[in-house]
């Protein structure tokens, strides 16, 4: 859902590559992206002047996607029969695909380093807390001696 200033849809790497993944083990699979522009109602219309015109965004398949590359939609039966479509009959617009080949590889590099990444920030949340609680442990005990 579109809210503020952005124009896009993020999708981490490794959030990515599970997706494609999952889509070339199930081949019968379809999937989709829906986006749903807020920005004029939102914050009393603070971002109406970044408003697109059209509620609704459509693109097969899943990817970080623009809103210029998504197929415009004014209405949820719009954006139904375009859901309920057959590949060939999409507009160009509302096509999409998932990585393969060497993008998929690649894709596959980044979402491993992503993975990494965000373990490594975790478990040093993960230590700062117990040493917050151990402090504040600590500290209680401390004050039951009357320091």
């Amino acid at each position: 859902m579109f809210y503020g200033e952005t124009r896009s849809l993020s999708v981490g790497p490794h959030a990515l590559y599970r997706k494609a993944k999952y889509a070339a083990a199930n081949p019968g699979k379809v999937f989709h992206t829906v986006a749903i522009d807020r920005r004029l109602e939102f914050e009393d219309g603070a971002h109406a002047g970044k408003y697109s015109g059209h509620t609704y965004y459509y693109k097969r398949a899943c990817g970080p996607y623009s809103l210029e590359s998504m197929q415009e939609c004014k209405s949820l039966k719009k954006l139904s029969n375009l859901i309920n479509a057959k590949d060939e009959d999409l507009p160009v617009k509302a096509r999409g695909e998932f990585p393969s080949g060497a993008k998929f590889t690649t894709l596959q590099v980044k979402a491993e380093a992503d993975r990494l990444y965000n373990n490594g920030r975790d478990k040093v949340r993960r230590t700062k807390k117990r040493e917050a609680r151990e402090n504040k442990r600590v500290r209680r005990s401390l004050s039951d001696y009357g320091r």
